[in-house]
C-alpha cells in the first residue's frame, strides 16, 4: 500500500466453509498520471452546481485524481466538501465501472480512507447502471477522520450480480464544522480468508521493576471476512509458561481491537516476552505467521524514576522511557488534558499531539534532564500518571 494520505480498499471475500486464498478480482490505484486531474476511463462523474470555498476553488472537478506527492505522481481520488453556500450538502458521486460478482462468494467492502473534519459521506450500490437513480441500497457511511480509517460494509446480498459501486460526497457543512476533502486509494475487489486475524502490534514500557505487574496493549486487525467476537491470546515471560486467555472482542473486517494483557517480571536483566493471538474454539486462522511478537523488557529491582508511587496497571503507556526529546503515548481512552510535574513539584499544564488511534507525541525537548510525572485525563473522566525520566543522548 501506498504511503499517502488515504487509502481505499474494496474487498470480496468468502462465506464459505473453509478458508481460500486471497485472489484479487479487480483493482485501481489512480496511478495513471493523467492530465487535469482527470480519473481513469471507465469510471463515472456526477457533480452539482455548488461553489468550492476559495481555499479549495483549484479543484473544480466533482470528483478528481489529487497527487499528494507530486514527484513520485502517487494518484488518489478526491473531492472537495467545503463549499460557498454552507448550508447545502454536496452530491459529488464517483462510480466504479462495473464489477462482476462470482456466485459462489459472498462479499464485502473494505476501505481506506482520509477525510478533514467531519461528516459520512455515503456508499452505495446498483445492479442496472449508474444514473444516480439506479443506486437504491446503501451500503453505510464513511466516516471521515483527520487520519487513515479502515472500514467495511457487507455486499453479501449480490452474490452472482454485476454491480456498480458509488462513493457519494454529500457532507453537509453547518457551523463551522465540514469534511473539507474526503480522498480514497487503491479500490480493490478479491477473495478474502473466513477467518484471519492478525497481531499487528505491541506496546510494552521498556523499563519495568521485578515483582510489579506491567501492562502491555495488544494490537489486533481481523484480515477474514467473519466478525471476530472472541478471540485467545496468550504471554510468556521467560522460560515460564504461556498464561493463556479469552478475551470478549467486536472487530468487523478489517477493523482493529486493543487488549491489555498485565504480567508481572520476577527475574532481574533483559526478559523476553512472547505474546501471541488466536481464533477461539479451535476455529481455523488462514495464517498464524502474523500471530505472534516476541518483545525485550528490561526488569530493575527499583523503579526507573523514584519520585512517588503511581497507579499500577495503568492503561496508558509511554515509550520510549527513559527518552531524550519526545515521547509517544499510547491510551485506551481519548486523552482530554495533560500536565506534567518536575522534581520540584512544580506542575504544569502540556499539549499533546494526536496522532490519531490513541496515539499521542509529547516533546519535551527544551525540558532538562530530570525524571518527571505525567499526568493524563481521559475521556472517562480518569486521571494516570507515568513516570518518565529524560536522559542524555
Amino acid at each position: 500500500m501506498k504511503k499517502t494520505l488515504s487509502f481505499l480498499l474494496v474487498a470480496m471475500m468468502t462465506m464459505m466453509a473453509g478458508s481460500v486464498q486471497s485472489q484479487s478480482l479487480f483493482f485501481e490505484d489512480f496511478n495513471s498520471d493523467t492530465l487535469n486531474g482527470a480519473l481513469p476511463a471507465g469510471w463515472t462523474v456526477y457533480g452539482d452546481t455548488l461553489t468550492n470555498h476559495p481555499a479549495y476553488e483549484q479543484y473544480n472537478q466533482s470528483w478528481q485524481v489529487w497527487y499528494p506527492g507530486a514527484s513520485d505522481r502517487t494518484g488518489e481520488a478526491m473531492s472537495v466538501t467545503f463549499t460557498v453556500d454552507t448550508w447545502e450538502p454536496c452530491n459529488r458521486w464517483l462510480i466504479t465501472p462495473r464489477i462482476a460478482l462470482p456466485a459462489d462468494s459472498a462479499m464485502s467492502l473494505v476501505l481506506w480512507q482520509y477525510g478533514m473534519g467531519l461528516g459520512q459521506p455515503s456508499v452505495k450500490v446498483s445492479t442496472t447502471g449508474t444514473d444516480p437513480a439506479d443506486f437504491t441500497t446503501l451500503l453505510g457511511n464513511i466516516t471521515t477522520q483527520s487520519y487513515r480509517q479502515q472500514e467495511c460494509f457487507s455486499l453479501a446480498a449480490f452474490v452472482g450480480d454485476s454491480i456498480y459501486i458509488a462513493f457519494v460526497n454529500d457532507v453537509v457543512h453547518t457551523n463551522g464544522h465540514c469534511s473539507q476533502f474526503v480522498a480514497l486509494d487503491d479500490i480493490e475487489v478479491k477473495h478474502l480468508p473466513q477467518n484471519s486475524i492478525a497481531l499487528v502490534d505491541v506496546v510494552l514500557p521498556e523499563q519495568a521493576t521485578v515483582n510489579q505487574p506491567v501492562t502491555a496493549i495488544l494490537k489486533v486487525t481481523n484480515y477474514g471476512g467473519n466478525h471476530v467476537s472472541s478471540l485467545t491470546y496468550s504471554c510468556q515471560v521467560g522460560d515460564n509458561a504461556p498464561n493463556e486467555h479469552t478475551a470478549t472482542v467486536n472487530i468487523w473486517p478489517y477493523g482493529t481491537a486493543n487488549i491489555n494483557v498485565t504480567f508481572v517480571p520476577t527475574s532481574l536483566g533483559e526478559e523476553t516476552i512472547e505474546f501471541s493471538v488466536g481464533m477461539p474454539n479451535g476455529a481455523d486462522d488462514y495464517d498464524t505467521s502474523d500471530n505472534r511478537f516476541v518483545r525485550t523488557l528490561t526488569v530493575l529491582e527499583e523503579p526507573p524514576v523514584n519520585i512517588q508511587t503511581v497507579e499500577e496497571c495503568n492503561p496508558v503507556i509511554v515509550y520510549p522511557n527513559p527518552f531524550q526529546d519526545k515521547v509517544s503515548i499510547q491510551t485506551m481512552e481519548e486523552a482530554t488534558a495533560a500536565w506534567l510535574t518536575d522534581p520540584t513539584g512544580r506542575r504544569e499544564e502540556v499539549s499533546l499531539t494526536c496522532d490519531g488511534h490513541g496515539q499521542y507525541t509529547l516533546d519535551l525537548t527544551a525540558r532538562p534532564q530530570a525524571p518527571y510525572l505525567l499526568t493524563i485525563t481521559t475521556a472517562d473522566g480518569r486521571q494516570h500518571t507515568v513516570r518518565l525520566l529524560k536522559q542524555s543522548d
